[in-house]
């Protein structure tokens, strides 16, 4: 045994001092997870049940509720915040799969497409088929750098907090991953073919969860204006076409987004900008004119970095990307964390150098991704105080990665400016 302990030691330090950066990323994740079963068994599961939300009714129900309200005028009636690729897509499962519902006397349709087969096997075939897609492409984006260790970082990735709790919500933020990332490995690339299957690529994640469209910001820093022209009109087509077959239109869609934003802001823990504001003690329109001005503002030092920032790692371009994908543009729960695995991915095939910077960045992308354990303190109003720890935590890690990275950038911009002033007196 004393004879195993020692190889594992020695396979560990040689593996820390060969890419510390990814040894300390998979040491922490491991701790949580080992952390997180722990407590799950000292008590009787109850912490892996604080975890999410004790509410039988939401367990992929965001998944059921979509099939349910693309069905029947989602966009007039149910007043939905996806755009219309996606509801079409909801709408062609509810045509095949509402006719095998059983009527188990829940209140709502969705509660019994879930309980029933068919539905529940659709549901979940294109979540297993999602997951393994997101495998393959993570694979394909590490396997040379990272070689073995690849299944490592899968595993412990489908282990983490955001892609269960995604599974959990059944939120098609899974399907959009994916697609961000085939634009993400082909937009550079000098194959025309592959570069355009990239723009439609940024279009159907667009078409499902809208605001990844910000990643075109990737085609302006590169100064390709022929380039972001095409990408432009495929996503707008992909984007807005859909709505041709649907009863909503753009504006309809976009003043449904910003109520719903305003309305839910805070309501499971503190995740985005507005829910930060949501606790000054003002009156709802301030909240509301305060909350969306400094989004906008941290989206506007966020692009200008990028695009003005000619030194610039691309990883860094794409992490504070997914930062504000998170806390400038989310909606919904501690899931749209999973929009920071586009920064993690690329952080870590890049960087492997022990600095402090990367100490930090790596601590706060483990913090993220962590599968820890729920905390129960309690309730308020009926609603369980645990489960805004968590949202709260990984919001500030997700805020301390986008300011280390700015503030990076714009001492960088200022040293160029410094430099480049002096030379030409």
């Amino acid at each position: 045994m004393s004879h195993v302990s020692e190889r594992i030691k020695i396979w560990y330090k040689s593996e820390k001092q060969r890419n510390p950066v990814l040894t300390m990323f998979f040491t922490i994740l491991v701790i949580f997870i080992v952390i997180t079963l722990f407590s799950a068994v000292l008590s009787g599961g109850k912490t892996f049940s604080w975890m999410f939300i004790e509410d039988w009714t939401d367990t992929f129900n965001d998944h059921f509720n979509s099939v349910m309200y693309s069905s029947d005028n989602p966009y007039t009636y149910w007043k939905i915040i996806y755009p219309p690729l996606i509801t079409l897509v909801y709408a062609t499962i509810g045509h095949y799969t509402i006719p095998f519902t059983v009527d188990y006397g829940y209140p709502t349709l969705a509660l019994n497409m879930r309980s029933s087969d068919e539905p529940m096997m659709v549901f979940v075939i294109f979540m297993m088929v999602s997951l393994y897609v997101l495998r393959l492409i993570i694979i394909k984006l590490t396997n040379k750098e990272l070689k073995s260790k690849t299944e490592i970082l899968c595993g412990l990735l489908l282990f983490s907090y955001p892609i269960i709790l995604c599974i959990d919500r059944g939120n098609c933020l899974i399907y959009c991953i994916s697609f961000c990332f085939l634009f993400l490995m082909g937009y550079q690339s000098d194959n025309k073919i592959i570069r355009y299957l990239s723009y439609i690529s940024l279009g159907i994640a667009t078409g499902i969860k809208i605001f990844p469209a910000i990643f075109a910001i990737l085609i302006i820093k590169e100064r390709k204006w022929k380039e972001l022209g095409y990408c432009f009109i495929m996503v707008v087509a992909i984007l807005f076409l859909p709505f041709l077959l649907t009863d909503g239109t753009p504006l309809s869609l976009l003043d449904t987004i910003m109520n719903y934003s305003t309305d839910s802001a805070g309501k499971d823990g503190l995740i985005n900008i507005k829910d930060y504001v949501n606790m000054i003690p003002v009156s709802v329109e301030i909240k509301k004119i305060l909350g969306n001005c400094i989004a906008l503002l941290v989206l506007s030092l966020s692009l200008l970095s990028i695009v003005f920032d000619k030194q610039m790692k691309s990883w860094k371009a794409i992490t504070i990307i997914s930062c504000n994908l998170v806390l400038s543009f989310s909606i919904g729960t501690t899931y749209v964390c999973l929009y920071m695995i586009f920064g993690l991915i690329y952080f870590l095939l890049t960087e492997k150098t022990n600095t402090v910077e990367n100490k930090i960045l790596v601590i706060c992308f483990s913090i993220v991704f962590a599968l820890m354990p729920g905390i129960d303190f309690g309730t308020i109003c009926g609603y369980p105080v645990g489960l805004k720890i968590l949202p709260t935590i990984k919001s500030m890690a997700v805020i301390t990665i986008l300011v280390v990275l700015l503030v990076g950038s714009y001492r960088n911009m200022l040293r160029c400016y410094k430099k480049t002033k002096f030379s030409t007196e």
